[in-house]
């Protein structure tokens, strides 16, 4: 067994740090031991850190399963910076890089190889993967695994069969910042692992202060008011790429801001990234997809103008802050409005199934318009993105999500076509090797084609213009004149890429529309996406401790208030304290019968005149006051 000096003085060398996080030497210990773990950390907890250090010192490879790119490419810079040997694959990688990449895997000197879940699947990987020396399999964010969890990825469910196929004898770690039991005992099952140690950290921050703000007029001030009394790094989470823009330029006059989303290039985003994590401006205006990976110890404050989906999305995006164990802040700012957007996106994900239906009787008629049978079951160049834009603004996300749903049924299958232009040979070999014969101009083009071509003669194959003009020292013009001419005398298929070019393949032609249904998988999914948004709206409805309410939400018996959040210091209840008389209709009422909340507001709200707001707050300060009992949206007389 490896000695705790030797993991201290790992630890010191190539992260800084003199000690370990709660139970980071736990997990790491039962790993160099050789038991399959099961670590659930909070967001700022360190997790990374239980994979990297026993990866490291022990001979051979780690390999970690991850659901991002943008993540798998943060973690691969952070330890190339350290001197670490580490690299990836993904998607954006050409097929000769990939055979590179995982020959150097097996007799270079890689210590941690990167890849996603669809990665596991393929042919190439599974039969590089039995020669690698593998000393331990990490799956970050494995609440995707589980159909319970916020983040489920269809793509994870597999990752237990390849890891019980190929890597067995080696020990499995599995880590998340946050799951509730049943996400757990899915996670394991989905794992199929018989028998593994548990680690758990609580969830509670006590350093950070969560607040709830409704704002009825103007958000921008209440931010750059928040901002004002909070000095130091924050980041503020808007719904959209184009809110990101808006955003920063009505609050870059009067502080120093930048924006981010995935719409950026990767050299925009990276440039960005470090440019905040450097201390270059103080606020980064994002879409969710920033933040995740990134361990940057002094964000002060974590604002959302809009309500996440789930309360483990907002739990990890709030642990961002603080982690440097000083106070911290994470606040939500709400327009009336908001509400609406998200029980519309509820309905949106997952529409009434005549709507389904319905998206599948106007996709099979385009098709046919087309004069292209649905029988013969594949469409080329079909642009979804413009079949969508054709119908009216309030017709677009709900065709586009029905098509999602007939996809998830398994009725169609829609593939973004590759964003190289194709070509495919219209003739056979006999009759293509005459041509080449009698027009010797196009012959070597012809035979550079053949010659990296893989597929087989008649395959749709992706061509890169530029580099086939630089092997035959053409003129890229040249080169596409002579596809295009190609093309007109039909000796291959020549199609030039356009954004939203997709293939569509009807799996059952003969399906009728009354025949489609939602399958019990999907309602089940349906259900679970609910309660999460439930969960959410409570959250934010609550009239107890966050804290507690966070607590409760992950099935913890910690029921300590927090002392820093805006119920604990009755920050919304202030302007109520010098109001007897409601706080008297309220007593008078309850002291009858307990009530559930929404009953009590709209009562009073009928009979009194009073706003909801002022009700509320009202409320909270008689459950601060300990005059009432609030439990499970009921109210009743202490």
């Amino acid at each position: 067994m490896i000695k705790d000096s030797i993991l201290l003085s790992c630890l010191k060398k190539y992260w800084g740090y003199l000690k370990f996080r709660p139970l980071q030497k736990e997990i790491i210990t039962s790993i160099l031991e050789g038991q399959n773990t099961l670590g659930i950390l909070p967001t700022s907890g360190g997790k990374s850190l239980c994979y990297q250090l026993p990866g490291l010192i022990q001979p051979g490879l780690c390999l970690v399963v991850s659901p991002l790119i943008a993540l798998i490419q943060d973690q691969v810079s952070v330890l190339q910076q350290k001197g670490i040997s580490v690299t990836a694959i993904h998607s954006g990688m050409s097929q000769r890089l990939i055979d590179i990449t995982l020959d150097n895997c097996i007799y270079g000197q890689i210590k941690f190889l990167y890849v996603s879940p669809e990665r596991l699947q393929t042919q190439l990987f599974r039969a590089r993967t039995v020669k690698m020396k593998i000393n331990l399999f990490a799956i970050d964010e494995a609440h995707c695994i589980s159909e319970w969890g916020h983040d489920f990825r269809p793509e994870y469910l597999r990752v237990g069969e390849f890891y019980n196929e190929f890597l067995n004898e080696v020990p499995c770690l599995a880590l998340t910042a946050s799951a509730t039991t049943a996400v757990r005992k899915d996670i394991i099952e989905r794992l199929y692992l018989k028998s593994y140690k548990y680690f758990y950290n609580s969830v509670r921050r006590p350093n950070i202060s969560y607040s709830v703000f409704q704002e009825e007029s103007n958000k921008y001030a209440r931010i750059l008011g928040i901002l004002d009394k909070v000095k130091g790094s924050g980041i503020i989470y808007v719904r959209t790429r184009r809110e990101t823009e808006q955003t920063y330029n009505i609050l870059k006059r009067h502080i120093t801001i930048d924006f981010y989303h995935a719409g950026l290039n990767t050299e925009e985003r990276s440039k960005k990234q470090i440019a905040w994590l450097k201390g270059k401006f103080d606020i980064i205006v994002s879409t969710s997809a920033f933040g995740m990976g990134i361990d940057k110890p002094n964000v002060r404050i974590i604002i959302h103008t809009y309500i996440p989906h789930s309360l483990e999305d907002y739990y990890q995006a709030s642990g961002r802050a603080g982690r440097d164990g000083n106070k911290a802040y994470s606040v939500l700012i709400l327009y009336p409005e908001e509400f609406t957007k998200f029980h519309n996106e509820k309905l949106e994900e997952f529409p009434d199934i005549e709507h389904v239906r319905h998206a599948y009787n106007i996709l099979r008629n385009f098709i046919t318009k087309q004069k292209v049978s649905v029988k013969n079951n594949t469409v080329i160049n079909f642009n979804l993105k413009s079949f969508i834009g054709s119908y009216n603004k309030s017709e677009r996300k709900i065709i586009k999500y029905s098509i999602k749903v007939l996809t998830k049924l398994s009725l169609i299958s829609i593939k973004e076509n590759t964003k190289y232009n194709t070509i495919k040979f219209l003739v056979g070999i006999n009759e293509l090797r005459l041509f080449q014969k009698q027009h010797p101009r196009f012959s070597n083009m012809i035979e550079i084609i053949l010659r990296t071509n893989t597929k087989g003669l008649g395959s749709c194959i992706a061509i890169e213009e530029s580099k086939l003009a630089k092997i035959l020292k053409f003129d890229l013009s040249n080169i596409v004149q002579d596809l295009q001419y190609l093309n007109t005398i039909k000796i291959i298929d020549y199609n030039i890429y356009k954004d939203g070019d997709t293939t569509i393949d009807f799996l059952y032609p003969s399906m009728l529309v009354e025949n489609i249904h939602y399958s019990h998988h999907l309602l089940q999914r349906r259900r679970v996406i609910k309660e999460k948004r439930t969960s959410m709206l409570n959250y934010i409805k609550s009239l107890e401790c966050r804290m507690i309410t966070i607590q409760k939400y992950f099935e913890e018996s910690e029921t300590a208030p927090c002392r820093i959040c805006d119920i604990c210091t009755g920050r919304h209840s202030r302007k109520n304290t010098d109001s007897p008389l409601l706080h008297t209709y309220i007593l008078k009422i309850i002291s009858k019968q307990s009530i559930p909340l929404p009953k009590l507001v709209r009562t009073i709200r009928i009979q009194e005149g009073y706003t909801s707001d002022d009700i509320l707050a009202s409320v909270r300060y008689l459950v601060r006051m300990e005059k009432i009992i609030y439990s499970d949206n009921i109210l009743s007389i202490r």
